[in-house]
C-alpha cells in the first residue's frame, strides 16, 4: 500500500498539479491521506512505535491501540502538524555494519543454528 501511494503521488505530482488545477492537487493529497490512515491501521500489529508516530502526523489525537481496526479517513480541512519522516534513512555504513554483526553479507539469509 505504501508502494503503491508513492507511485500515485510520483504519478500525480501534486507539487505540478497546485499550479495548473488546485481541487487535482486536493484531491491527489486527500487519496495519500487516505492510505496514510490506513496504513496506520495494518502498520499497529508490526510497528506500534511508528504506527503511533503516523497517527499523530495525521493529526489525530490519542493512541492508535484504542481505535477501531478500520480506517478513519481524514476530514478534509483538517489542519495537520508539521510533517517530519515517519523513518530516518538507513545509511550504507551502518547496514554494511550491522550485516557483518549479524554473520551474514548482502543478500545472503542467515542460516538457523
Amino acid at each position: 500500500l505504501a508502494r503503491d501511494a508513492n507511485r500515485y503521488l510520483d504519478a500525480q505530482a501534486p507539487w505540478h498539479q497546485v499550479h495548473e488545477d488546485m481541487p487535482a492537487a486536493g484531491r491527489t493529497l486527500y487519496v495519500a491521506l487516505c492510505a496514510l490512515a490506513a496504513l496506520d491501521v495494518v502498520l499497529y500489529p508490526f510497528l506500534p512505535f511508528s504506527a503511533q508516530r503516523l497517527h499523530e502526523l495525521l493529526g489525530r489525537a490519542g493512541r492508535v491501540e484504542d481505535e477501531p481496526w478500520q480506517a478513519v479517513w481524514p476530514e478534509p480541512g483538517t489542519a495537520l502538524p508539521k510533517p517530519a519522516p515517519l523513518f530516518t534513512k538507513l545509511d550504507d555504513a551502518v547496514a554494511e555494519e550491522m550485516t557483518a554483526k549479524l554473520g551474514t553479507s548482502g543478500g545472503e539469509a542467515a542460516s538457523p543454528s
